[in-house]
């Protein structure tokens, strides 16, 4: 099953064909980074206890979209220079809920933000990100003492707060054997920064699970570990969603994908 949304910021608002149809109107746009430059369109189909992938060229917009889905940014709704309140986000979602996605999209935000459950006393929900970036710096962010070095064995046992069972089960299906679980970060390769990375995100308790670009840097054969490892977490009352180039891989893992259309790198 594939949807397109739109992520380039010269199309119009609404387009349509010859004579009598048939007519696609693009959804509202949800952010952007000014006037001239990118735009985004539409929502990703978030259904809970299902996991769903986003496809397509580079620079079109899916970092954006797992940014958004993990709280990292919020809808600005195309008004970056005075970016709307929490308030204002929610309104205008459920003003334009009728189109595909909008009403899963606020449903999820609602779910993530601790401004929605002040008032009835629930903690909100955690969501757990791998990022596309893949480097020593960031494992060695994930020490619990900077200055000093961690194996990655250790980087994980408090990472991810689970029990030692768990750690090395997660640690198999990703394809961590012993010289990478016990070796610093400065002496891994990025196939091996990137299992850990992977391994450290899905070991954390969480609500959502949100990946970019998981399977690079990594084999084909490693691909198809790290995505049953991946597969390993969709629960009942979990959303997982894999932006990625592979479309092989996001397939093996996604319910649902969705194509992120659009110009690479609009300034």
């Amino acid at each position: 099953m594939e949807h397109n949304y739109n992520s380039d910021s010269d199309d119009e608002y609404f387009s349509a064909g010859e004579g009598e149809g048939p007519y696609y109107v693009v959804p509202p746009p949800i952010y952007s980074y000014g006037d001239d430059g990118f735009h985004l369109y539409g929502f990703p189909h978030l259904k809970l206890g299902e996991s769903i992938g986003l496809v397509g060229p580079k620079l079109t917009g899916k970092t954006t979209v797992l940014n958004l889905l993990a709280g990292n940014l919020l809808p600005n709704l195309c008004k970056p220079e005075e970016p709307p309140q929490w308030e204002a986000i929610m309104h205008r979602l459920d003003i334009i809920k009728e189109h595909p996605g909008a009403k899963e999209f606020r449903t999820y935000l609602a779910r993530i933000r601790v401004n929605d459950y002040k008032k009835k006393k629930k903690k909100p929900k955690k969501v757990s990100m791998k990022t596309q970036l893949v480097s020593q710096e960031e494992l060695i962010e994930m020490q619990q003492q900077k200055t000093s070095q961690e194996t990655v064995r250790d980087i994980l046992a408090h990472h991810s707060r689970r029990n030692p069972y768990k750690i090395m089960e997660m640690c198999n299906m990703v394809g961590i054997d012993d010289a990478i679980l016990y070796s610093l970060p400065s002496q891994l390769t990025k196939s091996g920064i990137q299992k850990v990375k992977i391994a450290a995100a899905l070991l954390k308790e969480a609500d959502a699970y949100v990946l970019d670009e998981p399977s690079s840097y990594l084999s084909r054969k490693e691909r198809l570990r790290v995505a049953h490892a991946i597969v390993s977490v969709i629960g009942p009352n979990k959303y997982v969603v894999v932006a990625d180039e592979d479309v092989k891989m996001v397939e093996h893992i996604s319910k649902s994908i969705f194509k992120v259309d659009g110009t690479p790198n609009v300034n």
